[in-house]
């Protein structure tokens, strides 16, 4: 391949993840745009403190938001071509993921056995089905962390996956800092 259209094809990529991205945001926009419209036109609309471990969720925030830290880390690293360090920023990037997406298993799992769903009232409803969602996609993002680590050393684009994958994870992590912002502080 030549420089050019090696260029191109990274160029072709970017633009790629970045329009996914922005058809991703759209549907997420829409789904947090009826939770605050349903949420203004309730007058009985329960205060999340009430129903929701807001300090154990912060925490864990805390832990989505460092692994965009470790996935900065992991491209910085991929583009100076030090696999290793690449290789380690990107597992402890996963282990943050899978952190997160652990105690959202718990929270549901907790709110599941003690009978409360989505069909429990329009509360729970907007709950499961926006951390739901936001958890299909982290869950997609730990699968393409575990795809990058088993990228092999000497791809010559590896550091241009990686960085799409990051575009993807900040993605992730954003949506989530906007979630944890009106599901569970205001």
């Amino acid at each position: 391949m030549t420089v050019a259209a090696h260029a191109s094809s990274r160029l072709a990529g970017r633009l790629g993840m970045w329009i996914f991205l922005f058809a991703d945001a759209m549907m997420f926009a829409a789904l947090v745009s009826t939770y605050a419209m349903l949420r203004a036109l309730s007058p009985a609309w329960p205060a999340a403190s009430s129903r929701l471990n807001i300090p154990l969720t912060g925490v864990f925030t805390f832990v989505l938001i460092c692994s965009s830290v470790t996935m900065v880390l992991a491209l910085e690293a991929a583009r100076h071509r030090q696999v290793v360090r690449s290789r380690v920023f990107l597992a402890l990037t996963l282990l943050g993921g899978l952190g997160f997406l652990g105690f959202q298993s718990y929270e549901w799992h907790h709110f599941l056995s003690e009978g409360v769903g989505p069909r429990t009232d329009l509360f729970y409803a907007c709950f499961f089905a926006l951390t739901g969602f936001h958890g299909f996609h982290v869950l997609t993002g730990l699968g393409v962390l575990a795809w990058m680590l088993s990228l092999p050393a000497d791809r010559a684009e590896r550091d241009h996956l990686v960085e799409c994958g990051a575009l993807y994870w900040h993605f992730v992590d954003l949506v989530w800092i906007v979630l944890f912002t009106g599901i569970y502080l205001l």
